[in-house]
């Protein structure tokens, strides 16, 4: 069964979250996002998401104090985990920005002579949730030998943490 994760970057800072003695909340918080399962309401005609802590409803994770820890994220912020990870184990989630390069070569023959031709193409790609995006970044990640490439940011840099 797949893990439906998803990403947003919390409408309150990190350090005010952080001081609300919840343990093991650092272990949600992902390069400036809060990391878990997604819940969207509508509140006075306003779409509002949040993210329930990662592993809350987990036997292992049950709080003693019975409620469910939840974070409000910006909306635009949010995005789901594509069930990938770049060569460092970095969790690829939609938004985010994939870099590299691409190694091609050919070999060709003509006139009474050959010849061997390398060249290196650079690769800059925005991770979406659409089918042939993610055969993409799915072929970039699977093909080691002909693409070399990593998350190196996401779409959502600029957004601030206080969602100014």
């Amino acid at each position: 069964m797949k893990d439906y994760i998803f990403r947003g970057k919390p409408v309150e800072r990190f350090e005010y979250l952080l001081t609300r003695n919840y343990s093991g909340w650092e272990n949600n918080i992902i390069d400036g996002f809060f990391v878990g399962s997604l819940i969207k309401v509508k509140e006075d005609g306003q779409d509002r998401c949040y993210i329930a802590r990662y592993g809350a409803a987990s036997h292992k994770e049950i709080h003693a104090n019975g409620y469910t820890t939840m974070v409000e994220v910006i909306p635009e912020t949010v995005g789901q985990y594509v069930f990938m990870k770049d060569p460092n184990g970095k969790m690829v989630f939609e938004g985010d920005i994939i870099e590299g390069t691409e190694r091609m070569s050919s070999s060709w023959y003509g006139m009474g002579q050959s010849g061997h031709t390398t060249w290196t193409n650079k690769i800059h790609h925005i991770v979406e949730m659409t089918p042939s995006n993610l055969m993409l970044t799915e072929m970039y990640f699977r093909n080691k030998s002909k693409y070399d490439v990593e998350v190196v940011g996401n779409i959502y840099d600029e957004v601030r943490e206080n969602g100014e």
